[in-house]
């Protein structure tokens, strides 16, 4: 009886095990239908500057004489505020003044600064005077101001990145080779300097030394603005 007993329920295991196989093998999980979401698209922004100004030509300036305005516009034309204008006076295309013609650095020297004005954010600002003071940061930092000092002058650091920083022509320590930055170091205007459609400006004048010298007589000179539109400081060189 007791044999009988074990084997009994040894088929009977074995019976339950078959079943179990059995009945895994046709079990179903209940899934929905797969839904997709709309279209996702990202898209950048850019950021895009159309410039207006002409070609000035001053032809034979006198000592003492002055002359100007020319005028320079930048609307930004992109899908981005234009946090930082970075701002080069390239004197006959030399972006390093210090390597020009000796005569050309004396007649650049020669050609006194009387007016930067710019426009930003629609308002119009002095930046030869209060608030911006260009003629007391720039250069020997007294007037006049020269053309000369603004192509050799680059963007200024606070007193405190001294470290890690270099120093320009004038022993001043600058944050970039950039001469001047329109929201931020002496060119205080707050950011954005250019916000989507709007329209930057700048006007500047100018005087022809009286103490310009016999040697400048005939002598010739060019110089162009060079604008850098910038989301952050970092990105000036």
């Amino acid at each position: 009886m007791r044999k009988a007993n074990v084997t009994i329920l040894a088929s009977i295991l074995a019976i339950a095990l078959v079943a179990a196989g059995v009945g895994a093998g046709t079990m179903a999980w209940f899934s929905a239908v797969p839904q997709d979401t709309g279209t996702i698209t990202m898209n950048a922004a850019t950021m895009e500057m159309e410039m207006t100004t002409q070609i000035y030509t001053f032809d034979d300036l006198i000592p003492g004489q002055e002359f100007g305005p020319i005028e320079v516009r930048i609307k930004n034309d992109g899908t981005m505020d234009i946090g930082y204008l970075g701002i080069d006076w390239i004197i006959d295309g030399i972006a390093y003044p210090d390597s020009l013609d000796p005569v050309i650095l004396e007649f650049a020297d020669k050609i006194h600064v009387t007016s930067i004005n710019e426009r930003v954010g629609g308002v119009w600002k002095d930046s030869m005077q209060d608030p911006q003071n260009y003629w007391n940061l720039v250069g020997d930092k007294e007037l006049p101001l020269t053309l000369l000092e603004l192509a050799q002058s680059y963007h200024s650091g606070e007193p405190d990145w001294a470290e890690g920083r270099k120093r320009d022509q004038f022993g001043g320590w600058v944050g970039t080779t950039t001469d001047a930055v329109t929201g931020s170091g002496y060119d205080v205007h707050d950011p954005p300097a250019i916000k989507v459609g709007e329209t930057y400006i700048m006007h500047m004048s100018f005087k022809f030394s009286e103490d310009a010298g016999n040697d400048l007589q005939g002598k010739s000179m060019s110089f162009y603005i060079k604008f850098t539109g910038t989301q952050h400081l970092s990105t000036l060189p």
